[in-house]
């Protein structure tokens, strides 16, 4: 007689079921974050240390999207090519952070300056009409 149960069969796939209470403590700790989020932006954390609002958000932002992934999407209970794809897309997202601020940190401008009219950053804009006659459009180049 041919044995029947799942634990013969070595292609038989070990699906983890969570409680439904976990998935509702899950929910209740994103709410309770969103609402720390909120007031962490209402209050000016900067004044005690520099950049400590950026800190603070990026430390609840990653607590909140390691909660979904790891529970939500299923991969606390994965297999390790599910970890390791994971990881691959975490390390992307890194690099991706690295590549942008070292971008915007290298401009030749600060955010909530006013560039002189002399400096080489200065945009002018071009003059764009419309004629209601034949409803076309004219630009014309920036006047300095």
């Amino acid at each position: 007689m041919s044995d029947t149960s799942h634990a013969a069969d070595p292609h038989a796939s070990h699906h983890h079921v969570e409680k439904i209470s976990v998935y509702l403590q899950v929910f209740a700790a994103l709410m309770v974050l969103l609402v720390l989020t909120y007031v962490a932006a209402k209050v000016d954390l900067d004044r005690l240390a520099g950049g400590l609002n950026l800190v603070v958000a990026m430390t609840i932002a990653i607590i909140k999207a390691l909660m979904v992934v790891l529970i939500f999407m299923h991969v606390k209970h994965s297999t390790r090519l599910v970890w390791a794809f994971a990881g691959a897309a975490f390390v992307w997202l890194v690099i991706m952070f690295v590549l942008f601020f070292a971008d915007y940190g290298t401009r030749g401008w600060q955010p909530g300056m006013n560039p002189s009219v002399n400096d080489e950053y200065t945009v002018h804009s071009a003059v764009v009409e419309r004629h209601a006659s034949d409803d076309s459009i004219t630009v014309s180049p920036p006047r300095n």
